[in-house]
Parts: C-alpha cells; structure tokens; sequence
C-alpha cells in the first residue's frame, strides 16, 4: 500500500501517463474535505480505514454474506487482491456452465453478478468529476471458472498483498 508522508499516501501508478508518484491532494483515505467528490454511501461509514488492505478485509466479509442472495450463486467465493490503488476482485467457485453462454461470452446471469459487484465496490469509493485520479481506489471484478482458478492457485476467503513493481 502507500506509504505514508506527513500525513499524505502516496502510491506508484502503473501504466501509461501519468507514472511516478501520486498524492490524493494531502487527503487521507479517511479525509472527506474535497467538495467535489462524490462519496458512495459506505465511503462515510469505512472512512476511519486508513489502507486498502483493511477495507479490503471489510468488503471481504461482507461479500461473504452474500453467497446465495440474488443474484449472488450460493458456491460464490471471493478473493481482493491489493495492487498499490488498485483492488482486484475475483468471484471464484463459479462453474463455466453458469459463467458462459458459449465460449467466450458470458451469461445473462454473470453479468448481472459482474455488474452488481460492480456497484458494490463503487460504494465503498469516491470520485471527482474533475479529477479523473482523484479516487479512494481503482478497481477490477473478475469472474472465474473452476478450470482457471484451479490453474492459478487462486484461493478464497483472501486479501492477497501485491507489491506494486516499479
């Protein structure tokens, strides 16, 4: 995760410009004192979570909770890894029969999983119309299929740690 800098969290972006060092305008993850950012209605409740790990942990156990409320499968899992700012959500435990329509394109059903995952993150998070890297947090939902997860070593019920490569 960042590191903190008299007060600040800085992070190292990957990918095309900008690179280097990011600051959240000497915002805290727990800060709300832009008032052009949009705040989901759980960004208030988790603001005193200082790292993404943490959060991470939260978001975890409540995605527990949700394996078998619709439209959540009941055999869902759930993995957060933690890439810098980014948090990578993957959905294990998901047979390809319920994933795929054919090969390729998934079904009706994972995509209304994919996109109600979706908006569960964007309530933890914040965002500023005017500053398209003024988030809490970047973020990924991926489904995945017992055939790759097997193949991955990916294991449920984590909060995996990356280190963010320079």
């Amino acid at each position: 995760m960042g590191k903190p800098v008299r007060g600040k969290y800085f992070y190292r972006i990957p990918g095309p410009p900008p690179l280097g060092l990011f600051c959240l305008k000497g915002k805290t993850m727990s800060s709300q004192g832009c008032s052009n950012r949009v705040y989901g209605k759980m960004a208030s409740h988790t603001r005193h979570m200082d790292d993404l790990p943490t959060l991470a942990a939260y978001m975890l156990g409540l995605l527990r909770k949700s394996a078998g409320v619709h439209p959540v499968p009941v055999t869902a899992r759930f993995t957060i890894r933690c890439v810098g700012r980014y948090l990578e959500l993957y959905v294990l435990g998901l047979p390809s029969h319920y994933l795929f329509a054919q090969p390729g394109q998934y079904s009706s059903a994972a995509e209304l999983l994919r996109s109600t995952l979706e908006d569960f993150m964007r309530e933890f998070n914040w965002l500023n119309p005017d500053d398209a890297l003024d988030t809490r947090f970047l973020f990924t939902v991926t489904l995945i299929d017992e055939k790759y997860q097997r193949l991955q070593r990916i294991e449920p019920d984590r909060v995996m740690i990356a280190e963010v490569q320079d």
